[in-house]
């Protein structure tokens, strides 16, 4: 880079290979053409040398100066130009820095003095340090919470919990966890005794993948825990503390509020067949879980029918209603309007508390055991999936949770995972919500409450 000066004198700046020499003449105002052509001979010389010159940077006040000077007449001493002392090219590596730092030092000339040299000092930028390769830390954590494939509610917070045998070379070390979600950084918290947590409420909805990945005072280890839990943007919730009214839950037949805060499908009583209905709510198609309690039991006969919890498609509550009305009692638990209990071609889902082996009559069950039962499409025979529970009809209460995740089912009881299995060309198409129940020679009592179904996951 070649800089020039003026103040009543021609500077120039020339590398030399090692430093870069700022040289000049006297302060005589006198300055001829020969000035100018001596610094455009000098620019061209180092030119040659392979130096870089940016002639936008040479200062045009200089070469008016010197044309002023010279149409003037007036009569001036030819500059003297310093020597250069080393005209060899620059090493390339001095010219390959981004950034040039100069640190300029300069003896000024006292007047008559026959020129002025100022050395300027270029210092070479080492090239970017490259970060710290990944560690290989011999561990990583184990996840303990959520519980693999857990769904959740947009919005709800989320405890995600680790823990880790830390090796004895790092007992004592800072160590913290990263935390992501889909790649993304969620936060970082101590790794301590083992053992690192966070709650948040940040998770996206859909299915989430999760990272655990440990950081140490040295870097980053490479060793990552992966997770997955799914984020459903909607959620219905009803407790049925108070009565419902009908403008959100209606009722059918023998169907009931009971004053302890759940619904009755059916009291105590033989014959009998009743539903609830949800008038307002629309559960989107897709992945979804419905969690409730259920309590059944108490009745005569060795007790029966059963209940279920209902999701049809219905584009107006007419038809829904008109779907009920035409369902049977007995073994077809108040859903059935297809297979052996009847015509109707719908679409649902189903999921059954049956106690009373049917035999054709006119339904068939898959045993004699109480059991719950999946089924679709109106269909109470056909039993997609099944599970035997021997205390289903204790008349206690018991918590059920029905996942959906595409084709895939899974059935807890209790907190305890009882099923999951694969139902092919299963379509959970969302829909309209009943719950439904049937009495026969055999009675019980069929309580729900507490209804929550999350849905909208993907």
């Amino acid at each position: 880079m070649v800089h020039t000066f003026f103040q009543q004198c021609l500077y120039a700046a020339i590398w030399t290979g090692s430093v870069l020499l700022v040289t000049g003449c006297s302060t005589n105002t006198n300055t001829t053409n020969q000035s100018t052509q001596d610094a455009l001979s000098i620019a061209e010389t180092t030119a040659q040398l392979d130096v870089h010159v940016d002639s936008s940077e040479l200062d045009t006040g200089l070469l008016d100066a010197a044309q002023n000077s010279d149409s003037a007449g007036n009569d001036g001493a030819s500059d003297d130009i310093g020597a250069i002392a080393d005209t060899s090219k620059p090493e390339a590596d001095s010219l390959a820095a981004d950034t040039v730092d100069l640190d300029q030092s300069s003896t000024d000339a006292s007047a008559g003095d026959s020129g002025v040299t100022d050395t300027v000092t270029v210092d070479s930028m080492a090239p970017d340090t490259q970060p710290a390769p990944p560690l290989q830390c011999g561990f990583q954590v184990t996840w303990k919470a959520p519980v693999a494939t857990e769904i959740f509610a947009l919005g709800d917070a989320v405890q995600l919990q680790t823990e880790a045998v830390v090796p004895a070379g790092l007992a004592a070390a800072k160590l913290m966890v990263q935390w992501r979600a889909n790649g993304l950084v969620l936060s970082e918290t101590p790794l301590i005794g083992g053992k690192s947590d966070l709650s948040t409420k940040k998770l996206p909805q859909g299915q989430v993948e999760l990272e655990a990945q440990v950081i140490t005072p040295q870097g980053t280890c490479v060793e990552i825990s992966k997770h997955s839990v799914t984020i459903c943007g909607m959620k219905i919730a009803e407790n049925f503390d108070i009565k419902p009214t009908n403008t959100v839950w209606k009722t059918y037949g023998d169907a009931y509020w009971d004053k302890g805060g759940w619904l009755e499908m059916t009291g105590n009583v033989k014959s009998k067949q009743g539903a609830f209905y949800d008038v307002i709510h629309n559960v989107a198609p897709g992945d979804a879980s419905v969690r409730f309690r259920i309590a059944t039991g108490g009745g005569i006969n060795s007790g029966a029918d059963g209940y279920a919890l209902n999701f049809v498609e219905a584009p107006t509550i007419s038809e829904l209603e008109s779907i009920i009305k035409t369902a049977n009692a007995g073994g077809c638990l108040g859903y059935g309007v297809a297979g052996a209990c009847g015509n109707m071609k719908i679409q649902g889902f189903h999921v059954e508390f049956d106690t009373w082996q049917n035999k054709k009559d006119p339904n068939q069950d898959p045993s004699a055991s109480n059991h719950i039962g999946i089924m679709v499409d109106g269909d109470a025979s056909d039993h997609k999936l099944h599970v035997p529970l021997s205390n289903l009809e204790d008349l206690k209460w018991h918590d059920v949770r029905v996942d959906v995740v595409g084709t895939k089912v899974r059935v807890f009881w209790d907190g305890v995972k009882k099923l999951e299995k694969v139902v092919p060309d299963l379509n959970f198409r969302g829909g309209r919500i009943f719950v439904s129940g049937s009495t026969g020679w055999a009675t019980n009592f069929h309580r729900l409450d507490d209804l929550v179904v999350l849905h909208g996951c993907k």
